[in-house]
């Protein structure tokens, strides 16, 4: 007895022993499904005689059980002719169809209850015939679809384990055992593998949402970049300018002070050297085949060799200047011709032979533009990925200098682009 106890033990505590009964015991107590998923719109159409929603999933399931409760009673009443079991027929009849109105909310609790019921029947009414219980086979079919469906894999498992050992009980003989799991293995493994090919499509539409978002965090990434190179022309360029200002100085003048002479060497020397910091710490940005540091970046003066680019390009451009056009900020000078570039260029890509409106406002304390494009007249292209990274650059520019832009599609198909930015030196910084 005491070598029986210790095998005992040693089984019970035995990994595969373990495992198993923390399958049964999640699929019968402790295990949990997967709420709905969202149903598509038409599945949950209201029809206009009923003052409540209705799910068409949830309307078949209890038409589906209904069937099976009328189809079920006459069966089990015919086959249990003796006085007084028809009420018992109609409660097991009921008992058995009854769960498949839970299984779109409570799969693992309809799975049970069709469980129970089954045995009940069974145990309670012995002289039915196996080809009676069609319809209380069809809703336990059904529920442990849900479940496999809706449930993890060690629940599924544990839930097929049960219903096969119950299935095989019941069965008065063992071609009918064998023909029962089989009945109810069919169900779980098609519903196992709608399960996994769920998983696979949420896991690849994951990956997309996060491809795209990295795509959008490179794109901004490079963008700043862009500007921080632009930006370094800009600078490099004026204190380039500078330090030679301040070099030649001295020699405009004949016989100069040397307090003069000294003044100019130092603004030299303090302009080279913020020159030297200014590269050592912004030059790693500039591209190989970039440009000189001392070439400055294209402004607002050069607006009409964009308009000539795009109207060679098939566009009709339309210009206005509103204010008195004066040198702005070096950065707002930029990031206004990188924008209305970036504006044309989208015009040429998505609508071509479309009319385009640029209205350039000179204010006091801010630059305003507004880029409008009509409908495409040719065939427009949607680009490699539609994604909007132009935009994405565009509305980056905007914000670095503390400006706003709004980007918005037009009544007649056409796209709207309006940005304000700032001429201050502290906002514009």
């Amino acid at each position: 007895m005491q070598r029986a106890g210790a095998w005992l033990a040693r089984v019970r505590r035995s990994p595969a022993v373990e495992t198993a009964v923390r399958t049964l015991t999640a699929a019968a107590v402790t295990g949990t499904a997967d709420p709905p998923e969202p149903r598509p719109r038409w599945v949950r159409r209201t029809p206009r005689w009923l003052p409540f929603p209705l799910d068409l999933a949830v309307a078949v399931d209890l038409i589906l059980a209904l069937i099976i409760l009328g189809t079920t009673t006459d069966q089990l009443q015919q086959s249990t002719p003796s006085p007084g079991t028809d009420n018992l027929a109609t409660l097991a009849a009921l008992f058995v169809s009854a769960p498949l109105v839970l299984r779109t909310w409570w799969p693992l609790a309809a799975w049970r209850c069709s469980l129970l019921a089954v045995v009940w029947a069974a145990l309670t009414l012995r002289g039915v015939e196996p080809a009676k219980a069609v319809g209380a086979g069809i809703v336990l079919a059904l529920c442990l679809y849900a479940v496999a469906v809706r449930a993890e894999r060690r629940v599924t498992m544990g839930a097929w384990l049960i219903t096969v050992a119950c299935v095989v009980l019941l069965s008065r003989d063992q071609a009918a055992g064998v023909t029962g799991a089989l009945m109810v293995s069919i169900p779980v493994l098609f519903g196992h593998n709608v399960r996994i090919r769920r998983q696979a499509q949420q896991h690849l539409v994951e990956q997309e949402r996060q491809l795209e978002e990295s795509q959008q965090a490179r794109t901004l990434l490079e963008e700043r970049s862009r500007i921080a190179r632009e930006l370094h022309d800009v600078v490099a360029h004026h204190m380039s300018v500078i330090a030679i200002q301040a070099e030649a100085a001295p020699y405009k003048v004949p016989n100069p002070p040397p307090e003069l002479a000294t003044s100019f060497a130092e603004i030299r020397a303090s302009a080279l050297e913020g020159l030297t910091e200014l590269r050592r710490i912004l030059g790693v940005l500039r591209s190989e085949q970039g440009s000189a540091d001392t070439v400055p970046q294209p402004g607002l003066d050069r607006l009409g060799d964009l308009v000539v680019s795009a109207q060679n390009a098939g566009l009709t451009v339309r210009t206005s200047v509103t204010g008195a056009a004066r040198p702005l900020p070096p950065g707002v000078e930029v990031s206004a011709y990188r924008i209305v570039q970036e504006a044309l260029s989208n015009a040429m890509r998505y609508a071509p032979g479309a009319r385009v409106t640029i209205d350039v406002a000179y204010g006091a304390h801010a630059l305003g533009l507004r880029i409008v494009n009509g409908p495409p007249r040719g065939n427009a292209t949607t680009g490699p990925d539609g994604s909007g990274h132009g935009l994405l650059g565009m509305h980056e520019r905007a914000s670095m200098l503390g400006g706003e832009l709004t980007a918005r599609a037009t009544s007649d198909g056409g796209f709207a682009i309006a940005v304000t930015l700032p001429l201050n030196s502290e906002d514009a910084a």
